[in-house]
């Protein structure tokens, strides 16, 4: 499914070894989820070609769907 962030939110990138970077995604941004929620409630999106860990209860409350994608 792809998002549109209409209000900002934290992400996560996993920058090898053992570092975390978070960053704020912009209203205006695209994304796109990649995966299941996982149990602490991250799931992977994709967003200007980086792989990162978005909460999805804030890509629900902060984005928009803007194409859902059926398999």
């Amino acid at each position: 499914m792809r998002y549109r962030v209409r209000e900002p939110f934290m992400v996560i990138r996993d920058d090898p070894p053992n570092r975390f970077t978070f960053l704020t995604l912009k209203p205006g941004s695209m994304l796109r989820v990649k995966g299941d929620v996982l149990k602490s409630g991250l799931v992977d999106i994709e967003c200007e070609g980086q792989i990162l860990g978005a909460f999805m209860r804030d890509i629900l409350a902060r984005a928009e769907l803007v194409e859902r994608v059926t398999a």
